[in-house]
């Protein structure tokens, strides 16, 4: 009984993961530049600066910055000061995403700065990167800041295109 439970469990898991990627995401450079206005998130007008713009310093610089709109995970503040590591895909460059947690509800803050990290990864090349959401956008993708973008675009095919397609997921973000 005790392993058709845990079976029952892994493919539930397996299944709820599933559901909550998608596929080809495009990653475009936004113009933003954090370090030149001291990572102040009302100077950028970004979307979750009514929630984060009071965090300290070493919180905001941790990481770059990205706006979020893929075509899954939370929406809107609830992705807000959560990270994700984003990974270049090897083909017409867009971005897919691909996440351990789906929030209808607001992030506990404990949680929003300890465990929730956006990682992204050029699969032309390997390279791959984290990013701190703090903005949403209307591209269906990522909008990352041009030093988030440029980590990933390491042969320079990003510029080239005006996109990255990139695979991306919410990891911890190690706060």
């Amino acid at each position: 009984m005790a392993i058709a439970s845990r079976v029952s469990l892994f493919v539930l898991m397996a299944t709820v993961m599933l559901l909550a990627s998608g596929d080809r995401v495009k990653a475009q450079e936004a113009h933003g530049n954090p370090e030149r206005i001291n990572w102040d998130m009302r100077t950028a007008s970004t979307f979750c600066a009514t929630w984060d713009a009071d965090m300290p310093l070493a919180w905001r610089q941790r990481y770059g910055w990205t706006a979020f709109c893929g075509p899954a995970g939370a929406h809107g503040e609830p992705s807000c000061g959560r990270c994700l590591l984003v990974h270049e895909l090897n083909l017409s460059l867009s971005l897919s995403l691909s996440h351990t947690h789906t929030h209808t509800h607001r992030v506990p803050r404990r949680m929003h700065n300890k465990d929730f990290v956006e990682q992204v990864t050029n699969k032309a090349t390997g390279a791959k990167t984290v990013a701190r959401v703090v903005d949403q956008c209307d591209n269906g993708g990522l909008d990352l800041d041009i030093s988030v973008f440029r980590q990933i675009d390491t042969d320079g095919g990003g510029m080239f295109n005006g996109h990255l397609s990139v695979d991306y997921e919410f990891v911890g973000c190690q706060d």
